[in-house]
């Protein structure tokens, strides 16, 4: 965001583009056009024929050229892109098709396909969306911006044959870059880096959000000095500096005041007789009839908070800043959490950077420690935040000092299932069923239930999602906004005829919990396992048999523990008499597990499937009397 504070201390804007470039912008060859695979990568729905970037140090200057080749029709997409740009960015483009055996040009309308959003101080945005695109066009991107480059991907989730990043040095502008990714660069040198043919990449089960692991750089500048005319300017050198340029910025620090309508709120709650914890709900609550807008911001945009409030739509940053405000004001200490959401990169201990924070939440201490709050989520509890905001570690801002803050759930997400079952002589079963969610299984629940209708299409959903089962009657309470816990009763009956052998009955007792696939299946893990937050799933059931019922077969009992107990189940099923009893418990302690360890967590999930898949064998004999008489 700072890069493109300044403009008047460098030359006016001029497009600059070296002749090293590999393409030039709109020389597009017919053969390339008449491309139909990506024979490195058949699979590709689209691949990136080239990208690359230069920075001109006299102007200032980043000019980058992308070139884009679509396959197939899921590949589309890639016809749409967001640009980072100052005030006065440039950008131009220009869609290829074979039209009548020749190149037909579609050139970008910057008023019809070119949308600029404002970000923050002097950072915007340019959504792009390339015309006139179809399978088997090419689309050639140019644009230009004022600084160096946040960030540059050599990998994306297409293929890309050439990546070329070159930045010459300024003699007045230091800054620092860093390095993440698995893939290796074919160029580095001191002043360009290149890769070739790199692969797609592949999303893996239970991980981080990809962005964390793509192969790129990242770019911050340190400083700004020209001795010339005396200007010098420090940024980023450390964690320190961005706090401070934090708390004097007028969309952050200068919006951290308690004005009119949060005086208004916090009189209306302290008029009632509440605890502090029944404030911070009450507090969280009041502010979540601003709706969230879907935008993660780090800073506001709106000069005007109470503007804001009463349109009742605003982006993440001024929801949780009038939060914030809110508690101040009603006498509890807030401050802000900045923080890197999970699809925008992790934060790094020793390289600081303004740029990737995108989010802030509220942060009130208790006496069990930090508390974190948010308030954009309607059907969150108050005391969670997002899951999109659990990415390792966030920096807590104050007016005198800030630090590391740990970003974890704060609890255990946990989820029941209690079956208490009756089977009849023939197989029939019914019962009951209650469904216990909390924190964000919960919130899942919720968002789930809000998605349908009214209650009985969601009762209609979850017969569809059991096909065996029929609902008879049902209660379902705690789906409120913002609950704790959801609770869902059904009386059912379950009809077993679909899995019947003669007079046998093969019954699974683990019903939803079932697991149908092993989620590792490489046979090589490049990045860690992430499973979000800590959680646990616990199924008990009991089924009173009838007296014709003899029990064949028992699943055998199951206990499975990672090495660093990080992963733990427990699975036993018994008979006493006349009543089936199983127990399922399946915790996740350490929701990250280091890809050291991927064999471990896969053949755990080998052995948990395979008895997932073991059923409980009654046979009914003939002749006995009905348990229902």
């Amino acid at each position: 965001m700072k890069k493109l504070i300044g403009v008047s201390i460098f030359m006016v804007f001029t497009l600059f583009l070296s002749a090293k470039a590999p393409i030039k912008f709109g020389k597009v060859e017919m053969d390339i056009l008449k491309m139909t695979v990506y024979e490195k990568d058949t699979t590709a729905s689209a691949v990136i024929l080239c990208d690359y970037g230069e920075f001109d140090p006299d102007e200032y200057q980043f000019n980058r050229i992308l070139r884009v080749k679509i396959l197939k029709k899921d590949g589309l997409d890639w016809a749409n892109w967001t640009f980072p740009t100052s005030e006065k960015g440039m950008i131009r483009g220009k869609t290829f098709n074979i039209v009548d055996g020749k190149i037909e040009e579609t050139k970008l309308n910057k008023s019809d396909d070119v949308y600029k959003e404002h970000i923050y101080d002097d950072y915007y945005q340019l959504r792009v969306s390339m015309p006139n695109v179809k399978v088997g066009s090419v689309i050639d991107i140019e644009y230009g911006v004022f600084g160096l480059p946040d960030t540059w991907k050599f990998q994306y989730k297409i293929p890309v044959a050439h990546s070329e990043l070159v930045i010459y040095d300024n003699p007045y502008v230091n800054y620092t870059k860093s390095y993440t990714g698995f893939e290796k660069l074919d160029v580095y040198q001191p002043n360009r880096w290149a890769m070739f043919d790199v692969p797609a990449f592949r999303a893996e089960k239970y991980m981080n959000d990809p962005s964390n692991y793509v192969s790129k750089f990242y770019f911050e500048i340190t400083s700004i000095i020209i001795p010339e005319i005396g200007y010098r300017k420090i940024y980023a050198t450390s964690w320190d500096a961005i706090a401070n340029l934090l708390n004097k910025s007028s969309y952050f620090g200068g919006k951290m005041r308690g004005n009119g309508f949060i005086k208004d709120i916090a009189k209306e709650i302290n008029s009632q007789e509440l605890t502090r914890e029944q404030k911070i709900m009450m507090a969280v609550s009041s502010i979540k009839e601003v709706k969230w807008d879907e935008t993660k911001r780090l800073g506001c945009t709106s000069f005007s908070l109470k503007d804001r409030y009463d349109k009742k739509l605003a982006n993440s940053a001024e929801i949780n800043i009038m939060l914030i405000n809110l508690l101040n004001e009603l006498g509890i200490e807030a401050n802000p959490v900045v923080l890197s959401t999970r699809d925008n990169g992790m934060l790094s201990l020793f390289n600081p950077s303004l740029d990737k924070l995108n989010y802030v939440v509220a942060r009130v201490t208790d006496e069990h420690g930090d508390l974190l709050l948010d308030a954009t989520d309607q059907y969150l509890h108050p005391f969670l935040i997002p899951k999109y905001c659990l990415n390792t570690r966030g920096r807590l801002i104050t007016d005198i000092s800030n630090e590391w803050i740990s970003l974890n759930a704060g609890a255990v997400d946990k989820k029941s299932s209690i079956y208490n079952l009756k089977m009849d002589s023939t197989g029939k079963i019914d019962g009951k069923i209650t469904l216990v969610s909390s924190g964000y299984s919960a919130r899942d629940k919720r968002n789930r239930f809000y998605s349908f209708n009214g209650e009985e299409d969601y009762v209609i959903d979850f017969e569809k999602r059991n096909s065996t089962f029929s609902v008879k009657d049902y209660d379902l309470k705690g789906f409120g906004d913002s609950e704790d816990a959801t609770q869902e009763q059904y009386n059912i009956e379950i009809d077993t005829r679909g899995s019947m052998v003669g007079s046998m009955v093969l019954l699974n007792p683990l019903f939803e919990e079932k697991i149908s696939e092993n989620p590792f299946k490489l046979e090589k893990r490049l990045y860690p396992i992430d499973f979000t937050y800590p959680f646990e799933k616990k199924l008990i059931v009991t089924m009173q048999l009838p007296p014709n019922a003899v029990v064949e077969e028992l699943p055998k009992p199951l206990k499975l523990v990672m090495p660093d107990k990080s992963v733990t189940a427990i699975y036993n099923v018994i008979q006493n008499g006349s009543m089936i009893q199983a127990l399922y418990k399946f915790n996740v302690n350490n929701p990250v597990i280091s890809q050291e360890n991927y064999t471990y967590i896969k053949n755990f999930f080998t052995l948990l499937l395979e008895k997932h898949s073991e059923n409980l064998i009654i046979k009914l004999e003939e002749g006995s009397e009905s348990a229902d008489l």
